[in-house]
């Protein structure tokens, strides 16, 4: 019996502070592109599609309890799920590297100019590594506490920060925006599409009465306070600005302080931000590790499918990643595009198909009966 379990609630704790990490880097800048400065109503807009998604993880786990890897294979079959599990597998790989390297890019953009990048890039890997090794429920409380701190500095900092908003940076808001607000709302959920990591972590967490409540209070909650981040960065700076800046959220920091309290405040922000950055790779790490587990055997669920995860990753980031602005141009383009299929369109069509397998089921046993 497996008893390193971990709760849904801590599930979600560590997929929130995970996605905070590309959030800061991805928006606003990649919404305004598409809505200018309508495009703080671009979180709004992805909320149905985020709540589709919550029903999909909803309904996936019930039928599914080895999470997401078993749920391709009942969903699509024995091959084709492994298939496809396979091609996660290789995704939250590549995206491992990616992420670390981007990372360390904002670390050298923000904090240190002239620091080696490989150095940042080993650093990081290195203390994913840690957590990656050691036990899913270790990690879950260490992400249940990154989550705790990185919320509280990020809900505090935009309150703070909501002074410097001019209302004329966001409004008007015409018909003729709309469009562009929906496609701002597609990049939200492109960003949502790391949460199908969290999925294929799922044989380790506990079911509990209203864990499908859980899920859909977590999207409005993460929509909510997306909207409210896009507000204070769009508002504060203006929707030209912003496409010019790499992290609008930081910069916006930066005009927080009190008199005579603290001043200075953005390094501690910065600083804190470290811990999105480890949520995220051990994320990716321990989804790799049970999917490994899936398709070739227990033994490489654990040490061993974090060390291969590793092992690629580094590749990716060291060798085969390309530099700041183009890795930025794929963060928004292609892997992008990837994560709104394999993170949003395929869970919602696998659980389309168990729910009609499911349907299907119960009418052959009526008809049976």
């Amino acid at each position: 019996m497996d008893r390193d379990k971990i709760s849904l609630r801590q599930l979600l704790a560590v997929l929130f502070a995970a996605l905070l990490s590309p959030m800061i880097q991805l928006l606003p800048g990649h919404t305004v592109e598409f809505a200018g400065r309508a495009a703080f109503l671009a979180p709004l807009a992805a909320l149905p599609g985020a709540l589709a998604l919550m029903w999909a993880y909803g309904r996936c786990l019930e039928d599914a309890p080895g999470g997401m890897a078993q749920a391709l294979t009942r969903a699509f079959g024995r091959w084709t799920g492994k298939g496809l599990t396979a091609l996660y597998f290789a995704g939250g790989a590549v995206l491992l590297g990616l992420n670390a390297r981007w990372a360390a890019f904002r670390f050298l953009a923000t904090s240190y100019g002239n620091g080696p990048l490989p150095f940042f890039i080993v650093v990081l890997l290195g203390l994913a590594v840690w957590l990656g090794l050691g036990k899913r429920s270790a990690f879950a409380r260490a992400g249940t506490v990154f989550s705790f701190a990185l919320g509280a500095a990020l809900v505090l900092t935009l309150l703070f920060a909501l002074p410097q908003v001019h209302p004329e940076a966001l409004l008007p808001v015409w018909t003729a925006d709309v469009p562009g607000v929906l496609r701002g709302g597609g990049a939200v959920l492109s960003l949502l599409g790391y949460g199908v990591f969290a999925a294929f972590c799922a044989p380790g967490v506990s079911r509990r009465r209203g864990d499908r409540g859980r899920l859909f209070r977590w999207a409005v909650f993460f929509c909510g306070l997306l909207t409210l981040f896009q507000v204070v960065c769009i508002g504060g700076f203006g929707a030209n600005l912003v496409q010019r800046m790499d992290t609008p959220y930081f910069m916006a920091v930066k005009g927080i302080g009190v008199e005579g309290g603290f001043q200075r405040l953005e390094s501690l922000v910065i600083a804190l931000w470290v811990f999105a950055d480890l949520a995220l790779l051990g994320l990716l790490l321990f989804a790799c590790r049970s999917m490994l587990g899936h398709l070739a055997g227990s033994a490489w669920g654990g040490k061993r499918g974090c060390w291969v995860t590793a092992a690629i990753g580094a590749a990716v980031a060291l060798v085969w990643a390309p530099d700041a602005f183009q890795l930025a141009a794929w963060m928004r383009n292609g892997v992008a595009w990837g994560l709104t299929i394999l993170g949003w369109i395929t869970p919602i069509l696998t659980a389309l198909v168990l729910r009609v397998k499911k349907a299907k089921k119960g009418v052959d046993k009526g008809s049976g009966g």
